[in-house]
């Protein structure tokens, strides 16, 4: 084994690392908006509930 392959090895495991980040930072932001989803559903509730009185 060549330096080069280990150091080809050592940028493709960092590449891998960086996109499994990604993947992470987008299931977050996912998260994060079923959660603003929710709140703005809970206040729709609330304002019809408001109205209905």
């Amino acid at each position: 084994v060549t330096n080069q392959a280990i150091a080809n090895q050592a940028t493709t495991n960092q590449v891998v690392a960086n996109q499994v980040a990604t993947n992470q930072v987008g299931a977050n932001q996912a998260a994060i908006n079923q959660v603003a989803n929710q709140v703005a559903t809970n206040q729709v509730v609330a304002n019809q509930a408001e109205n209905n009185k």
